[in-house]
């Protein structure tokens, strides 16, 4: 229930009327208030995800796991060739670390390497404009930083890469790696 009073001026004139209210008012300013900071928390939780995303330059989507690596994954000094020859799958989306020779160079930004003890299937290695890469050739030996992508499909994952498929129309079901550095390794 509201009651009016008169407000007055220093001299006791009456100058309009003010409405004194119950409690009405406070529950829609209450309301209000939470409307706001709901809004606000949904603001930071976009900024947060896309922030959380911006540096990702992985053109198979969002994804802020990177899946479940093995904790030695992508180690310096450690050799993980021949595991991801063998379980190309295990390594997918997580860093890898790997040293072969090469033994072919198909072309442009595309290497397949093979362990030096030569025991596994070659591994696609795909470097792309902006890796940290040097020239290297057949026979090189080379070591490879980079993301490994589980299994190569010649038709569309070299149409993806921007790779002509001819050049590894018999890499099927070989493992692939996105280098990210390619060095050739010291002798």
């Amino acid at each position: 229930m509201s009651t009016q009073e008169r407000a007055r001026d220093q001299d006791g004139r009456s100058v309009g009327a003010v409405a004194v209210r119950g409690g009405h008012g406070r529950r829609l300013g209450w309301l209000l208030l939470l409307s706001l900071l709901l809004l606000l928390l949904l603001a930071a939780l976009a900024l947060w995800a896309i922030t959380a995303n911006a540096g990702d330059d992985d053109a198979e989507g969002f994804d802020l796991s990177y899946g479940d690596c093995p904790s030695y994954s992508g180690t310096e000094g450690r050799n993980e060739t021949a595991e991801l020859a063998e379980n190309p799958e295990r390594f997918e989306k997580c860093t890898v670390a790997i040293d072969g020779t090469v033994v072919e160079a198909p072309g442009e930004g595309v290497l397949r390497l093979e362990d030096e003890a030569g025991g596994s299937q070659p591994i696609v290695v795909i470097v792309p404009p902006d890796a940290d890469s040097v020239s290297v050739s057949e026979v090189d030996v080379v070591q490879v930083v980079g993301r490994a992508k589980g299994s190569f499909d010649a038709g569309s994952t070299a149409e993806d890469l921007g790779i002509e498929p001819a050049l590894l129309d018999d890499a099927d079901g070989q493992s692939y790696v996105r280098a990210d550095t390619v060095e050739v390794a010291s002798s």
